[in-house]
């Protein structure tokens, strides 16, 4: 698991934006950070942790679950996120990897 914690710290700011829901071209910097082998593997973790740390209710607002704070535009989720949160979001990303790869 530590040798995927330098991968994390670099992809992190690109992870963030694809928790929040932005559009653009962090995804391809993850692809390129994360590798072929574990392009696949780094998409579903970061899609597994947005499951966990943002609510979105019908009327289009968003929330933090982590620590029930907002509502927030896209924006201001993210600059929280990468505040309050940073780490805690590191760490569940390098949960969700190992998980990922133990079960394949």
């Amino acid at each position: 698991m530590n040798r995927y914690r330098s991968m994390v710290k670099m992809m992190i700011d690109d992870a963030l934006k694809s928790i929040v829901g932005f559009e653009g071209p962090h995804r391809e910097r993850l692809k390129i950070v994360a590798g072929q082998k574990l392009e696949r593997i780094v998409s579903e973790a970061i899609d597994r942790v947005a499951h966990i740390v943002v609510s979105r209710k019908r009327n289009g607002l968003i929330y933090c679950r982590l620590c029930s704070k907002g509502p927030f535009t896209k924006r201001g989720l993210y600059l929280h996120l990468r505040r309050i949160h940073r780490s805690e979001i590191e760490e569940k990303l390098l949960d969700e990897i190992a998980r990922i790869i133990e079960t394949r």
